[in-house]
């Protein structure tokens, strides 16, 4: 089976409205800086597939009552990471939740993927801000490792393409393709906060005030493993006194999260959310964790 690429947002907007034809189909990356509206955007984004576990599927309002516990500990000017942030509208409700109340943060916004680049036409290639080969279009047909082997074509493909094509080393000529939200765009054009690729299974890349990340360390993406290395780099992010929340969605849409502060080397528990953090267990157990006094 073969995935095949659609062009237009409005044509494909249109046909992902039928189940099992939405499945053989994607949009063009080329597509995503031509949509200027949230609302066509969160339609054509979470069936856009380009070998992330954790997808770019989320929508605004998500993290509401998270936003609202958490108010009480944000200053002005503290720094702010929203690890994972997908698209970037749930960082924007905070955003405007906290510019709404007068304070200013100095937010940083991250994904593993915030934007990828391409060249070619007929044949074109996807590179990621490492100049890793992401995907191939071959006409309107999509090849891709990471596909599902449902389209065992498009994935087998891929690998005889790709050693022809080979890997980007340079990409500072090729076309830029933004994979956030436009509202995010708007904001980072205006230098009102920061977008940065970052794999959180990687050295952190500064130190924070306040790290959230939600719905990126769940044990259905990831070993147990794999999550520890992730937790260690979220607190070795924060400043001393930082907090760090974490949590994941669950399948009835509620918010299942805790909120540490990092004290020397301990994380105290100010609060559950929910009945806590999925990976809570993983944290006492492989970090110094105490309740608040």
């Amino acid at each position: 089976m073969f995935k095949y690429i659609i062009n237009s947002p409005e044509i494909f907007k249109n046909l992902i409205r039928v189940p099992l034809l939405s499945k053989f189909l994607t949009l063009n990356i080329e597509s995503f800086d031509r949509v200027q509206t949230w609302d066509i955007y969160s339609k054509l984004i979470k069936h856009f597939r380009y070998g992330d576990v954790t997808g770019k599927e989320t929508y605004c309002g998500r993290f509401t009552d998270l936003d609202d516990h958490i108010m009480v500990y944000l200053d002005a000017n503290m720094s702010f990471h929203d690890v994972g942030c997908s698209t970037g509208v749930t960082s924007m409700d905070l955003y405007e939740k906290c510019r709404s109340k007068n304070i200013n943060l100095d937010l940083t916004v991250s994904d593993k993927y915030t934007k990828f680049y391409f060249d070619g036409s007929y044949v074109r290639k996807i590179y990621d801000q490492s100049g890793s080969l992401k995907q191939i279009y071959i006409g309107k047909v999509l090849l891709d490792k990471n596909i599902s082997t449902f389209f065992f074509l498009s994935k087998l493909l891929f690998y005889p393409c790709a050693i022809l094509v080979g890997k980007k080393n340079d990409i500072s000529n090729l076309v830029e393709i933004s994979l956030m939200s436009p509202s995010i765009r708007s904001l980072h054009s205006s230098n009102n906060l920061r977008v940065i690729d970052y794999d959180i299974f990687s050295n952190p890349i500064q130190k924070f005030d306040f790290v959230r990340c939600m719905n990126v360390l769940n044990r259905s993406y990831f070993s147990d493993k794999l999550l520890v290395v992730g937790l260690s780099n979220l607190i070795r992010s924060l400043q001393q006194g930082g907090l760090l929340l974490i949590g994941r969605t669950d399948t009835f849409n509620v918010n299942k999260a805790t909120l540490f502060q990092k004290v020397d080397e301990c994380l105290v528990v100010l609060n559950h959310f929910s009945g806590g953090a999925e990976i809570f267990d993983l944290v006492e157990k492989n970090f110094k964790v105490e309740a608040a006094i």
